[in-house]
């Protein structure tokens, strides 16, 4: 199943799914933490949810370096409007071992944030993940 219009991009993987429960959304998140933990490049995990809080999408950017993983921003806007999502789950690596958000990872989280704000579709949190723990922007209050 995919969104009408969505034309697939050869580094991404598309996973429309349905799911219950809200709860079952932010567990469904750490179905990934396990895979972008071990990737040697960065990655990001891309989930968008629908109006009960289920996930609607989930999507993972593999396109990545060592160092970096661009967020797909139009892409995410594209899929997110195309879903009918009210609000997106983000999860990416650091392979390096540090988890502080780099001035890339702020800047791309903040101009999501600024899109979506009159769209009224939330970023409920952006995870940064490594083998020795996660981080949270919204923790931070960088989301």
């Amino acid at each position: 199943m995919q969104a009408r219009g969505y034309k697939s991009a050869p580094d991404m993987q598309f996973e429309p799914i349905i799911t219950p429960s809200f709860a079952d959304s932010r567990l469904r998140l750490g179905d990934y933490l396990p895979r972008l933990v071990k990737a040697d490049i960065e990655m990001l995990a891309i989930i968008h949810l629908g109006a009960r809080g289920e996930i609607i999408a989930r999507r993972i950017n593999s396109s990545g370096a060592l160092g970096s993983v661009m967020v797909p921003l139009r892409q995410v806007v594209c899929d997110a409007l195309n879903l009918g999502s009210l609000s997106i789950l983000l999860a990416h690596n650091h392979p390096s071992g540090d988890a502080t958000p780099s001035s890339s990872d702020i800047h791309q989280t903040q101009t999501l944030l600024r899109i979506f704000k009159p769209l009224d579709i939330e970023i409920e949190y952006h995870l940064i993940v490594t083998r020795g723990g996660v981080m949270s922007m919204r923790g931070l209050g960088l989301v």
